[in-house]
Order: structure tokens, then sequence, then C-alpha cells
């Protein structure tokens, strides 16, 4: 019956639109499996204008796979296929993650349109303690690999629960590599249930929300988790570190099935100390210890006002790092706030007896430059740009991070700055490989447009590339200078003797060093139907080239992938202002 209705609405959202549109000619065509002469059954076919994302004209499949639109009127379209257990698919597309093609329809009736679409795959399992005893309503991820400022960092995108029998089942994964791990939660609340068909959200899309359970079930049945005992996020196979967690390849169709995790208790333990200083003083203070596992929750940490004493207790065994900010009384600016930080192993016994010592941050100074552009009335061409700094390497991602804007005269002060190694950024001009940090910034100021950051310096040394270490010292001061004379690469992607249309090229920093920073020259494209690429708004510099025949538009941020075809890329020196031509050969797909 629900089948019956849905064909009913099709056919008349289908009619009602065309009723309203100018006449046109009928279009026909067929969804099968790729690489196969298999039809798809129900699956939805929507017309949608070029390069847009909302439905003009939608239709079913019918048992036979076929789907028509009676009366499309001339113009350029984008041909789509959804349905559930398949990854959506686009007309034309030669590859499962590539782009399709557009659809022009003109005054001639267009018949035998074809879409493939890829099933999409599953993954099976169960989770026990140690004796094999099942864990239930334990919380199971598929996790993606990818790089946030030179760090490997694992991103939930689907979920699953495990039932009475601590069995899971994680469905409608798009082919490709991932890695698994287990959460047991320890306590009551509510956790979110990813489902992500077809990565349709790459971030996640929050589909429902578990309630909190009843106190009976105050732990998920089996844990057996006491007052000084709590669960790790476990990953496949059975470790707690994530580096050490294995790659799933996933392909399409394939069922894969006896995933074993066990995930066990662990003891947990106290971490006590005092902050220096501030006993009887009236200073605001607050700490938190930050987990460098993104997995692992952050914890807020209580600093008794009258002794400066703490006391953090359940803190699994790991690495972190114990930030504590005070504000000392009457304190009215972010400059005024003292800092104290510390790295520490919690690993067999309680921390006790910690000493930190709150020190004013450093405050550092600076003037942005912008080369070919006068300022006017007085003002900086760069007034209102947006600069923060990051720390490198990237402990965690919730680390403290100093900000500021560029003043009217070009001046700027970065604040509050805790001793440490940086790197230094100017988005959206020079932006940090975090989408997360990145919502809410100012815009870039008109007349920057074209304009790149060319140089960076702090107390004379190079900070562009490798960063910079920052130091309580006398006259420190920051200079940065933007450039205007960008560059451009242009070029063709050969297959054989012939050109490679609908490939991946990429580009990035030679260097090493700046690979997953300096973010201005990552870039990425796909070739057109005769094989040509073009980059513009490039900085000067040494980079790589490559070009792909089947990877992700992002894949050139995924270090571990790009370290994998090294010696296969192309070197380019490219100077400011140049333009230069280059002829690539493509990087054929691996073979499973």
């Amino acid at each position: 019956m629900n089948r019956l209705l849905s064909i009913a609405f099709a056919a008349w959202f289908v009619q009602t639109a065309f009723a309203q549109s100018p006449p046109g000619v009928p279009l026909q065509g067929i969804v099968t499996q790729r690489g196969t002469d298999d039809v798809v059954w129900g699956a939805t076919v929507e017309l949608r204008k070029e390069s847009g994302t909302t439905a003009l004209y939608g239709a079913l499949t019918g048992v036979d796979g076929k789907f028509s639109f009676p009366s499309v009127p001339a113009g350029r379209y984008q041909l789509v296929a959804t349905s559930p257990g398949f990854v959506p698919a686009e007309f034309g597309q030669k590859r499962m993650s590539g782009a399709g093609l557009p659809l022009v329809v003109a005054g001639q009736a267009v018949s035998n349109l074809r879409i493939e679409m890829s099933p999409t795959a599953a993954i099976s399992g169960r989770v026990t303690d140690p004796v094999g005893q099942p864990i239930a309503i334990a919380d199971v991820f598929v996790l993606r690999s990818s790089y946030q400022e030179g760090q490997r960092i694992l991103t939930q995108f689907l979920s699953a629960k495990t039932d009475e029998r601590g069995e899971f089942r994680l469905f409608w994964l798009t082919p490709g590599t991932y890695y698994l791990n287990v959460v047991v939660p320890d306590g009551t609340g509510q956790s979110d249930l990813i489902i992500n068909a077809g990565n349709i959200n790459a971030a996640t899309s929050i589909i429902g929300v578990r309630n909190t359970l009843r106190d009976v079930l105050s732990r998920p049945i089996g844990t057996g988790a006491s007052e000084n005992e709590a669960h790790v996020p476990i990953y496949y196979p059975s470790t707690a570190n994530p580096q050490q967690a294995r790659a799933i390849e996933v392909r399409a169709g394939e069922d894969i099935r006896g995933i074993h995790l066990i995930a066990g208790v662990v003891r947990t333990f106290h971490v006590r100390g005092v902050v220096s200083g501030i006993a009887g003083t009236n200073a605001q203070s607050q700490g938190r210890l930050i987990p460098t596992d993104p997995a692992w929750p952050p914890l807020g940490i209580q600093i008794d006002s009258m002794t400066g004493k703490f006391d953090v207790g359940r803190v699994v065994p790991g690495s972190y790092m114990l930030y504590v900010q005070v504000r000392p009384a009457g304190a009215t600016s972010p400059a005024d706030a003292m800092w104290a930080s510390m790295p520490l192993e919690v690993r067999e016994q309680d921390l006790e007896n910690l000493t930190l010592v709150p020190r004013p941050g450093i405050s550092l100074p600076g003037k942005v430059v912008v080369e070919g552009l006068p300022g006017v009335g007085g003002e900086s061409p760069a007034a209102g740009l947006f600069l923060g700094i990051r720390p490198d390497p990237l402990v965690t991602q919730q680390v403290p991070s100093a900000s500021t804007r560029v003043s009217n005269d070009g001046t700027f002060v970065l604040p509050g700055i805790i001793a440490g190694n940086y790197r230094i950024y100017a988005p959206p001009l020079l932006s940090p490989n975090n989408p997360g940090l990145l919502g809410g910034l100012p815009p870039l100021p008109p007349g920057l447009e074209n304009s790149y950051v060319k140089a960076i310096r702090v107390g004379g040394i190079d900070a562009l590339d490798g960063g910079i270490h920052l130091s309580p010292a006398e006259g420190l001061t920051m200079e940065i200078v933007l450039g205007t004379n960008t560059s451009v690469v242009e070029g063709r992607v050969m297959r054989g003797n012939e050109p490679a249309s609908e490939v991946t090229v990429g580009m990035l920093p030679d260097a090493a060093k700046a690979r997953g920073f300096r973010t201005d020259m990552h870039k990425t494209t796909l070739t057109d139907v005769s094989g040509r690429f073009q980059f513009r708004g490039l900085p000067p510099g040494e980079y790589r080239i490559f070009a792909w025949e089947e990877a992700d538009k992002d894949a050139i941020m995924d270090l571990d992938f790009v370290r994998g075809y090294e010696e296969k890329g192309t070197h380019l020196a490219i100077a400011e202002g140049e333009k230069k031509t280059v002829e690539l050969t493509v990087i054929p797909a691996r073979v499973p």
C-alpha cells in the first residue's frame, strides 16, 4: 500500500510540476547497478537545475528500472538518482565518487539515459567484555580518517547500538576505508544515533536521540563498572590507542561480518594539586584536563578559591594537557589573564602534589603590510583582517588559542599567549585545516580578494612554513606581508594518448613542514571533458602536483594518502605572478 501511495504521489508531483511549466520534450532512461545490467527499481530520480540542489521534477523507477519525464523544457539539468541501500548517483558519472555531466535538453526527445548506482555495504559483529560476556546498549561508531592542522583524527561517520546479545550491524555504508570503535557509557544520559546514508552530509547527520535510561539501567548491561572504574573508547582490533586502529576496506555491496570488539573496564585515578599564588586573592580561576584522544571528553577542574587546590576524579589512563587560567581581581581584558599548563601521563597511580604557577600571557604586537595596495585616508587595506595562532603540534583540538583583528593603522596585538610552539593564520587567506574553527569569522576586508600571505616574520625569523616558538622576550614583534601578484597553473592530464576527463588534480607544498598547514597551497579540481584544468590565485612557491584516476576531492589534505603516491607526483617551482603550463599522466586507480 505504501509503495502504491509513493508512486501515486510521484506521478501527481510530476504532472503538477509540468502543468506549470512551458511545453517540452520527453525524457526516458533506466537505473542499473554499476557495472551490471541489474536494474534498481523504486529509485527516486530527480531532475534539477544544473549545479542546483532542489528537484524541479521527480519520478520513481518501475520494476524494470525505467523512468520517464513526459515534458521537460529546454535547458541544462542535473539528473540524480537515490535509493535506500545505494550510493546516490548522477547521470554521466564515470566513477562512484566522481561528478556527473550536465544533461542538455534541446528540441528533441531524449531516450536511453542511464544512471549507474553502487550498492552500499554493511559491517556487523559483537561487543563483549574480556571474559566473553555481551555488552548491550554500547555505541559502535564507524570512523573516517582525516587530517586537521597536521594531526590525524578519526571522525564519527555512522553509529549503531548493540542489542542484548552484544551484536551490532552498521549499514548503508558508502564504499571506502573506515575504522571502528566502541564507546561504553558508564552512566545515564543521551547519545546521538548517527545515520549518514550515502555520505549525504560529510559532517554527520543526526537522525535521532536516545532517551535517558531509567536508573535500573544506569550502566549498560554487562559493564560492571564501579566507582573507580570506567570504559575507554576501544578501536578495532580491540586497542585503546587510536594510532593503532586497523583500517577496514569496504567494497560496494560487501557484507563484512564477525568483527569482535573487547571492551573491558580500566581503573581510574585522581589528579590532585594546587595553583600557586591565588589563595585568598579573589582571583577567578578555571581549569580543564584535556585528553589527547578526541574520543574522550575534557574534564572541568574546580579550583578552591581559598586554597588554590583541585582534585579531579575518575581520570582514565592516558595522555592529557592540564590548562589553568587565572583572572586577577579587577582584570578587564584577555591580556590580563595568567596561564599555566602541564602535560600529564596518567598510568597506574594517582597523580599527587602537582603545582602550577600561573604567569602572564605573552602579548605579541605586530603590523600587516599589503604590497601594491596603499592605504586610503590613513587606513590600512588590511584593517579588520582576522589573525589567530594554534599550537604546533596540536595536542588536542580544544586548546586555548589567541586571536585578534587588525586595527585601522595596520597594527595588531595577539594577547594572552601561553609560551610554546605555534602556527600563525590569517583566515580566509591562510586558514587552519579545521572547519569547526572557521564558523562566524569576520569576512575578508574589501580589496584583499586576490591577495595571499607572502611572509610572516617573528623577531626576524620566518614563520610562514614552519611556525614559531614563542617565549617571554622583550621587544618581540611580528610582521605579516600580504602579496597581490598571484600565480596560475594550468595544463592537461593524459591517459596514454587520450585526454583524461573527470580526473582529480591536486597540488600541495613540496616541503613536508608546510603540508597540512599551508592550506593556501593545497588545491584540488577535476579535469574537464578535454582533460584540462586550471588553478588561479596561487601563492608562489615549491609545489608537488598529482593527477589521480580515482580520489576524493579532500584527498590532498590526507597526508597518509598523499604519502603513498609521493614518487608519482610532479615537482613545480612557481614564481610570483607566473603562469605555468604542465602536462600530467594520470595515476591509475589501485586494484583492490
